[in-house]
């Protein structure tokens, strides 16, 4: 059970610049996993809308999306990750 949790943390530890590009959808830092990327993203949006509760709702279910059903990880990890929809 240990071990399911150092995967975890292991696996947030090397992600979390893309996390946070994700969850607040940040225009340049975060994408690719870099610290910034000359592109803009195109889930980014306003800075006066990033933190609405509604909107981190919909950002979080829009991740949830991408990564389970477009296949980005794979069952294994999705599992280790509780990610359900």
């Amino acid at each position: 059970m240990l071990n399911i949790y150092y995967k975890r943390l292991c696996f947030y530890k090397q992600n979390w610049k893309l996390g946070i590009h994700l969850l607040f959808r940040t225009y340049h830092f975060g994408v690719n996993n870099q610290w910034w990327w000359y592109h803009e993203s195109m889930f980014g949006i306003p800075m006066y809308k990033r933190f609405l509760p509604s909107q981190l709702k919909k950002t979080w279910f829009g991740i949830k999306i991408r990564i389970c059903a477009c296949h980005f990880l794979d069952k294994d990890t999705v599992k280790m990750l509780n990610m359900k929809l």
